[in-house]
């Protein structure tokens, strides 16, 4: 998924957005409170037995750096630069949609499609999703906190 990626207390969070929508901002804000930037812009979602494992792909952003933990899922986060901070949950339909647009669709396999849809279907329906409206300070960080 095209996403930045952190842990925090054995926990991992995704945030999800389009080229400079501060994917890597929110990493970099997190780091410097303690956690652990897995990789800042494309990251492994892994759903098998009832839960979603998060984790670093090898292709890395402006960060340089791929962190070869991985954790639980605890959210994901779609975001939105504002002038206000603001958490709002998605419901299903509305972040399936916003997860398939950040999602790296295998075209080139007959099925790849349906079967991107299924897992991130799946994914959601384990993991909450969130649309994250931040201004890049510690306060957006605190919205996260309140739902993991």
């Amino acid at each position: 998924m095209h996403s930045s990626c952190v842990m925090t207390e054995g926990k991992v969070m995704l945030f999800s957005g389009m080229s400079g929508a501060g994917k890597t901002t929110l990493a970099r804000l997190w780091r410097e409170h303690g956690a652990t930037i897995l990789n800042d812009e494309r990251n492994l979602l892994h759903p098998r037995n009832g839960l979603v494992r998060a984790g670093a792909s090898p292709w890395h952003g402006e960060e340089n750096q791929v962190n070869p933990a991985t954790g639980p899922l605890a959210a994901i986060f779609f975001l939105k630069q504002a002038l206000m901070n603001q958490l709002r949950p998605m419901p299903l339909a509305e972040s399936l949609g916003r997860m398939m647009t950040a999602a790296f669709v295998p075209v080139y396999i007959p099925d790849g499609p349906a079967r991107t849809l299924d897992a991130c279907a799946a994914i959601l329906e384990k993991v909450p999703a969130y649309e994250l409206s931040f201004t890049p300070d510690v306060r957006a960080l605190d919205l996260c906190r309140t739902v993991i």
